[in-house]
């Protein structure tokens, strides 16, 4: 399903690394997310009302959270497409970043709603009336999560993005959250305790940590990483593998964005070869990063 979609809407979907591609890969994931949150938001508020359950209420609020969150996505893959300006010479594709940081922020605020709301029920709980068609919204909502996390999981995996993997792991306690609900559900209906407000806190809980999670996701790439060992192996081995470099050190990676890479590096050469031999050899490792990798690379020689 989720390549089907991505070859009817996007053209040139296999080239990633083109930051309009990229961008609508973001766009086609953030009104996917909208329209299905918005509908598993409807059916499962119609759930709780019929059932009088705070807890499949509070799961459908949810999703209106999710919702909100994908727009968010889809606002912050549009403008982190923006080419550099004078204001902006990196370019602006650290916006994706700062959209999944407050994707976190409403997150963690409708989980803390929805603990005040739970704790109450807790105080003065109510019987719930459960019927078939509340079971099934549940399932069908089940189900629409876990498939919702696919999808973001894959897109993720396309682009090489933080908030969309972020997304995903977020549905995916969606699911978590939502079969307590149904379990909770069977209990109260085929017992007398009432824990509708019990598992309000859990579903409640398991927003705010999601929160939490999205908050130190994002957190990361917008102080700084350092770059991950296979990616300083394959700079160095590919500079390297050159003629008449003898070696590098004081290798610098700046990430700016999903794609957008600065490298420094001091490149050392032998010191009786012809220094106009040595300079356009570094220009060609400079030119050669740039068109094959869409990596500036500036070197020391």
């Amino acid at each position: 399903m989720q390549k089907l979609l991505v070859r009817l809407f996007i053209k040139n979907y296999q080239d990633t690394s083109n930051e309009k591609v990229r961008a609508k890969y973001g766009i086609l994931s953030g009104i996917v997310g909208i329209i299905t949150n918005l509908i598993l938001c409807g059916i499962k508020i119609f759930a709780g009302v019929l059932s009088a359950s705070l807890s499949i209420v509070a799961d459908g609020i949810n999703n209106l959270s999710d919702a909100a969150s994908s727009v968010v996505t889809l606002i912050g893959f549009k403008l982190s497409s923006a080419p550099a300006d004078e204001e902006h010479p990196f370019g602006h594709e650290r916006i994706e970043y700062i959209s999944g940081m407050i994707v976190a922020i409403i997150i963690i605020l409708v989980g803390c709603l929805l603990l005040k709301q739970s704790i109450e029920k807790i105080i003065t709980p109510t019987d719930i009336e459960a019927t078939l068609v509340t079971y099934i919204i549940l399932c069908v909502s089940i189900l629409a999560k876990l498939w919702q996390s696919i999808f973001y999981k894959k897109m993720s995996n396309d682009i090489d993005s933080v908030a969309l993997k972020a997304t995903s792991q977020d549905s995916l306690n969606d699911v978590i959250a939502t079969l307590a609900v149904l379990a909770g559900v069977i209990i109260m209906v085929t017992t007398s305790l009432k824990i509708d407000g019990y598992l309000g806190l859990l579903v409640s809980a398991f927003i705010i940590k999601s929160g939490i999670s999205l908050v130190l996701e994002t957190a990361k790439p917008l102080i700084g990483e350092t770059p991950t060992a296979e990616e300083i192996k394959q700079v160095s081995d590919k500079i390297t593998s050159y003629d008449g470099v003898l070696g590098i050190h004081d290798l610098v990676i700046h990430q700016y964005g999903p794609n957008k890479k600065f490298i420094t590096v001091h490149v050392e050469v032998d010191a009786s070869i012809d220094i106009m031999i040595s300079h356009d050899m570094v220009d060609n490792i400079e030119r050669d990063f740039k068109k094959e990798l869409g990596i500036d690379l500036v070197i020391h020689m």
